[in-house]
C-alpha cells in the first residue's frame, strides 16, 4: 500500500494501538484526522485533531466534515470501545444501553 498519498479518519485515536499507527502513517506522509475524546491524549499524538464522542455525535455529518477536510476518504481506522464492568452491566439496563451506544451503534452509524 501506498500510504503517502493516503486520507485517513482514525476514530478513537487515543488508544495505544491508534497513536502507534497514527505515528507510523503520519511519518510516510499519509494526511490524518484524529477523533477521540480525551483533548489532552489527542494534542500528545498530534496537532491536527478532531475532540468528538461517537457515541453521541452524528455520525453522517461529522463523517462528511472529516471528508470534506481530507478531500476524500481512503481508510478509517475504528479503534475505540469501552469494556464496562460485566457485573453491572447484567444488573442495569442503562449501563447496558451505554455500552452498546458507544461499541456497536456509534461505530455501525
Amino acid at each position: 500500500m501506498n500510504i503517502e498519498s493516503e486520507r485517513i479518519v482514525i476514530l478513537g485515536a487515543g488508544s495505544a494501538i491508534a497513536r502507534a499507527t497514527a505515528r507510523l502513517w503520519a511519518a510516510r506522509g499519509a494526511r490524518l484526522v484524529l477523533v477521540g475524546r480525551d483533548q489532552d491524549r489527542l494534542n500528545a499524538v498530534a496537532a491536527d485533531l478532531v475532540a468528538l464522542d461517537c457515541a453521541s455525535a452524528d455520525a453522517g455529518v461529522e463523517l462528511a466534515k472529516m471528508v470534506e477536510t481530507l478531500g476524500g476518504l481512503d481508510i478509517l481506522l475504528l479503534a475505540y470501545g469501552v469494556l464496562g464492568d460485566q457485573t453491572e452491566l447484567e444488573r442495569d439496563p442503562s449501563a447496558a444501553a451505554t455500552l452498546i451506544q458507544t461499541n456497536f451503534t456509534s461505530a455501525a452509524a
